[in-house]
């Protein structure tokens, strides 16, 4: 029986399926023709920026109110350290001092020691509340989701027909110098941001018919990995589980084994989570042979260079 595959290999290979979600593996496709090696490097670098731009969440901005609470919290988190820096600067100042009794001395030493405690306790409570009230609380939809909809409902032709109009509008606005077109704000049509147009009318003007077979690429493939019972996702779950050997269940607990083979409580837990429907042991040999293919064909690739390089590297 071969060697199980260690926690790095599971991790190499979640970079690779990440690495598939960004599409970074169709950028470097369908710029091979291209002969010139530094237009190649500068349209995949357009590509996957287009690719990245359309799949990933957009953040969604803090409320007043949460900048309102940052602000404060900030602010007397500045405020503790000058208090602190004030009084360590007496206390020592006291003990330095040989105008003092021994005692006194001591005890002020005595004094900076509680102090200090309790300021690194303090620290390390305000330093958690300005961390959490700058994390943002959730994402924007993707706009793959979006443009996946509008193409199955409209058709390939409809939808490309639309994105074409889109393009031309904002060339059009920009030769015109309007606002709306070096503003950064979204275009109402299909919510693009300025950024993301100036990168598609960049390629729509280098060649549409490369950008259109991208962007259909992409779309299927995002297609695929959103499938909540596709093997895309299954494969994420699996290589997770494997990697960090945590799988949670409703109540929180943590149902790995650390002791026991991890593949057969993957297969167990995958099943009871609905991701997975066959019986254990055909699970089992299911995910052990996905689990092998896809970390051969990462090193694979990752001895190449390809698409898990540049994830680790941009």
């Amino acid at each position: 029986m071969g060697k199980s595959a260690s926690a790095e290999d599971h991790e190499l290979a979640g970079r690779f399926l990440a690495a598939e979600e960004l599409c970074l593996d169709l950028a470097s496709k369908y710029t091979s023709t291209i002969t010139d090696n530094e237009k190649r490097r500068k349209v995949q670098d357009h590509f996957r920026a287009i690719a990245g731009a359309l799949y990933c969440g957009r953040l969604k901005r803090r409320s007043l109110f949460q900048r309102v609470m940052l602000t404060e919290a900030v602010q007397r988190f500045r405020k503790s350290r000058h208090e602190e820096e004030r009084w360590e600067s007496d206390l020592l100042a006291v003990y330095g001092d040989p105008q003092y009794s021994l005692d006194r001395r001591r005890a002020a030493l005595q004094e900076l020691e509680r102090f200090r405690k309790e300021w690194e306790q303090l620290e390390e409570q305000q330093y958690d509340e300005i961390v959490r009230l700058s994390l943002v609380t959730g994402c924007h939809s993707s706009r793959s989701l979006r443009l996946i909809r509008r193409l199955k409902r409209d058709g390939p032709d409809k939808f490309f027909d639309r994105l074409d109009s889109v393009i031309r509008r904002y060339l059009k606005a920009k030769l015109g110098g309007a606002p709306w077109a070096s503003s950064g704000k979204p275009d109402t049509l299909l919510g693009f941001s300025t950024s993301l147009l100036q990168l598609l009318a960049l390629e729509w003007l280098r060649d549409k018919d490369a950008l259109w077979r991208f962007l259909e690429a992409c779309l299927s493939r995002w297609e695929a990995v959103s499938d909540p019972n596709g093997i895309h996702y299954q494969n994420v779950l699996m290589h997770n589980v494997c990697e960090t050997r945590i799988a949670l269940d409703a109540k929180g607990n943590n149902l790995v084994d650390p002791k026991t083979k991890i593949l057969p409580q993957v297969a167990v837990w995958m099943k009871g989570i609905g991701a997975f429907s066959e019986s254990n042991q055909s699970a089992v040999d299911c995910l052990r042979q996905r689990s092998s293919r896809n970390i051969r064909k990462v090193k694979a690739e990752f001895e190449n260079k390809s698409s898990v390089t540049d994830l680790g590297t941009n």
